[in-house]
């Protein structure tokens, strides 16, 4: 997995991870966790992806078990509907 913190930022690569991705109808979903054999601090981050179109934007939704937030919800006008 490769994290860019910030626009300027140098990307940093992180290793030890799986991701695993399922296209439903609804929504794309994203399952992070830690890779087996790994060194990595047992975790999961579950992420659901869609397009509202009669919003005509992309809504974002991200739960991570490593930190004891809720959930992370990001929406955004799209420059190019489906």
């Amino acid at each position: 997995m490769t994290i860019r913190p910030t626009s300027e930022a140098t990307p940093v690569v992180v290793s030890g991870m799986v991701a695993e991705t399922l296209d439903g109808r609804a929504y794309l979903t994203e399952t992070v966790r830690p890779a087996p054999g790994s060194n990595v601090p047992e975790f999961r981050r579950i992420d659901y992806l869609t397009y509202d179109n009669v919003q005509a934007r992309w809504e974002y939704v991200s739960m991570d078990t490593r930190a004891p937030v809720g959930i992370m919800l990001k929406s955004m006008i799209a420059l190019h509907p489906l």
